[in-house]
């Protein structure tokens, strides 16, 4: 079992697959009370030989920097840079242990693809920074830094026992219209929560915004206008291709609440 908590949000493979079906955990809370922790059985993912555990964290509240809200978040006395504590603890059948932890012998990096992200506004992708087979057997890490030990939060490490988030449908993009050239609104056809999944042929550079909204207004843009709560950026993914062809992507540090979505980039 590994047991894990990223703060904010740890998005943690074994081999190279998913540690589990869960997304955006562990859940948010008041850092200086209460920390949780994910508890996730990961025997069916581990193999004979070299096997490589890693994880990429993602802001959330705990690294909210966003100072339009009028909750106070950014003024949190527990905000920090995100941060990974775990344990992967192994019973073998003879009945003997091993726990394998984060500490500083663990390596590091943060020029990975995911340059920005916030839970609320969205996330920002660059396809041409991705670093293959980081998170599999064989990858060479000599080049990353070591892993730097921190402070925790003051908070109490709880497990998390609340439902977990998770996908539970996908659904078409729905009805199609272009309000202005190059640019693609997509009715789903309910108000939801949740993310869109784009597939991409562009040339490498070539940056896509996907917008979501609630409403639309009268040009057919989607349009938060109306909304006084939210200001800038809020729910706007960009994604920029690396031009290989067939490229997917969703967003995994954030959510949104829409019905409908708008594609547009400089190559429509």
């Amino acid at each position: 079992r590994v047991y894990a908590s990223g703060l904010a949000y740890n998005d943690m493979t074994v081999n190279g697959l998913p540690a589990s079906a869960s997304v955006l955990d562990p859940g948010f809370t008041d850092y200086s009370r209460t920390v949780l922790y994910t508890t996730h059985d990961v025997t069916a993912l581990l193999r004979p030989g070299e096997n490589v555990i890693a994880s990429e964290l993602g802001s959330g509240h705990y690294d909210d920097t966003t100072r339009t809200w009028d909750w106070g978040w950014d003024k949190a006395q527990w905000r920090a840079t995100p941060r990974l504590r775990l344990d992967l603890r192994i019973t073998y059948t003879d009945g003997s242990e091993q726990v394998v932890s984060s500490d500083g012998s663990w390596k590091v990096t943060v020029s990975g693809p995911t340059r920005y992200d916030s839970y609320y506004l969205g996330e920002t992708y660059d396809a041409r920074r991705e670093i293959a087979g980081w998170n599999q057997p064989g990858f060479d890490d000599s080049a990353w830094a070591p892993a730097r030990v921190v402070s925790e939060p003051t908070g109490v490490p709880r497990a998390q026992t609340h439902e977990p988030i998770r996908i539970v449908s996908t659904r078409p993009p729905g009805a199609r219209s272009e309000p202005a050239p190059g640019v693609f609104v997509y009715d789903v056809g309910q108000n939801l929560t949740g993310w869109a999944e784009i597939r991409v042929d562009a040339p490498a550079g070539t940056t896509i915004e996907v917008f979501y909204s609630e409403k639309v207004g009268s040009d057919g843009r989607a349009s938060t206008v109306g909304n006084d709560l939210v200001f800038g950026q809020l729910q706007t993914d960009y994604y920029v291709a690396k031009g290989a062809g067939g490229e997917r992507w969703a967003p995994r540090f954030s959510y949104k609440g829409f019905q409908y979505v708008q594609l547009s980039g400089p190559a429509g």
